[in-house]
């Protein structure tokens, strides 16, 4: 039993050794095989002295050229591929423009790649004072609505945003727009979250708010009314009295079809906070291909208590 026990230690062992040998071999077959020569477009970032932002730069690409092994140029991903010159600790003493020599610790670089050629090697760098300021946003649309329905309002909320950037840059920015939404296919009124289009460059938006795009559509016509549909009141309490229980609505339905009172839901939602006398706007909720045109009336007065 004792000589099964040996037997398997040395089993394991060899095996150990046979794998470390193998690995090394490996290692030294990767390093020491032909290397190869490749060339790669670069994006330059800059960390700006404090107080202050690049708004020129000669070049925001670089072309570097590389050699190493192959196995570990295949390891060096495109993300990868950033030039970062930190300027934050460079006192300019009044100048605003620099030429910067691209140095080699300005790129990080797997082991064994190296770099032997740089296009340009220096960058012309021009600084202005850091500024803020608040912006209106535009919603951004594709409205190719059928012939029977039309845009009524379509907007961003928040209507606003902060950005931040050089201020010869930020004089040229008063407005921003949301990513093109196709809203060719909505109806009714309602909201879908949307991002903003892209900034100029060197300047950037300030803190990491959600927008959303709120649109109403509706029929150009109506072809029902229909009438004495009750509100349903959405409170946290019961301690409130509104001016009207009932409405009527103006749609456009299918030819031919018609409509129950109970397929149509009319909303109001009191806000729990809120006391005294108030308008709260009502919103419907109508069967699938039959659209809105008007509430009556679109807001309704409450007292709440």
């Amino acid at each position: 039993m004792k000589r099964d026990i040996k037997v398997k230690w040395l089993e394991g062992h060899v095996l150990k050794i046979l794998s470390l040998i193998t690995s090394v071999f490996l290692w030294f077959y990767v390093v020491n095989s032909e290397p190869i020569t490749v060339q790669r477009s670069f994006d330059v970032s800059v960390k700006s002295p404090v107080g202050l932002g690049v708004d020129k730069l000669s070049a925001s690409k670089v072309r570097v050229t590389l050699k190493g092994a192959r196995a570990f140029l295949k390891e060096y991903q495109d993300e990868d591929l950033k030039i970062f010159i930190d300027l934050s600790k460079k006192k300019l003493k009044g100048k605003r423009e620099i030429q910067y020599s691209i140095k080699d610790n300005d790129i990080v670089l797997p082991f064994g790649v190296d770099v032997v050629k740089l296009e340009p090697e220096m960058l012309a760098l021009h600084f202005d004072k850091v500024i803020n300021k608040k912006i209106n946003i535009k919603a951004n649309v594709i409205s190719n609505l059928p012939d029977d329905l039309r845009l009524i309002t379509a907007k961003v909320t928040p209507s606003y945003v902060s950005i931040e950037g050089p201020r010869s840059l930020m004089k040229k920015v008063g407005v921003t727009k949301s990513r093109l939404v196709d809203i060719s296919t909505f109806s009714g009124m309602g909201e879908v979250d949307v991002t903003l289009a892209e900034l100029p460059q060197f300047v950037r938006y300030l803190g990491d708010k959600s927008f959303k795009l709120k649109y109403d559509i509706r029929p150009k016509k109506a072809n029902l009314n229909l009438k004495n549909i009750s509100i349903n009141f959405i409170s946290t309490s019961h301690k409130f009295k509104p001016s009207k229980r009932k409405v009527s609505l103006d749609v456009l339905a299918p030819e031919g079809k018609s409509l129950r009172s109970s397929e149509v839901k009319v909303y109001a939602e009191i806000p729990a906070k809120k006391k005294g006398k108030f308008k709260v706007k009502l919103r419907a909720i109508l069967p699938e291909g039959v659209h809105l045109l008007q509430i009556n009336p679109e807001f309704i007065k409450v007292r709440k208590y």
